[in-house]
């Protein structure tokens, strides 16, 4: 196991969640997307979100959150978080150091409909804004 520690300068939301389609198995899927900057170096920032999600804010069990586009979503009801990253744009350079941009998507998806949107916007709530957080987790 490796510690990772990465510090968060801010994490801002483009939207607030929306619905967007409906999957193969007849889910509703919401989506929204995020923009971030941290102190390099940072790593595994899907897994540091992930337990963000599931440890510190509590919002979604371990069993029902994936990350990458590897991931393969369960087909049951739901709801389930599926975190994404899209990216970022180069480096920001400040008066002495750079920090890394880095952008993502949280796609949720559930049969019920207010049970998944309640999931989307309480992980869009428990990321947007994040400011001068610093998120310790092991891989």
């Amino acid at each position: 196991m490796s510690t990772i520690v990465n510090k968060y300068i801010e994490i801002l939301s483009a939207q607030r969640p929306y619905p967007y389609m409906v999957d193969v198995n007849n889910r509703q899927l919401f989506t929204c997307n995020f923009n971030g900057i941290g102190q390099l170096p940072i790593t595994d920032i899907l897994g540091s979100l992930q337990h963000k999600l599931v440890t510190i804010s509590g919002i979604v069990d371990s069993n029902n959150i994936f990350i990458s586009g590897l991931s393969e979503i369960p087909t049951g009801d739901g709801p389930f978080i599926h975190l994404i990253s899209t990216g970022g744009m180069s480096p920001v350079e400040t008066h002495n150091s750079k920090h890394d941009s880095f952008s993502f998507q949280v796609i949720t998806r559930g049969k019920n409909y207010s049970a998944t949107e309640s999931l989307a916007i309480n992980s869009w709530l428990a990321l947007d804004g994040i400011r001068g957080l610093t998120i310790t987790h092991t891989t």
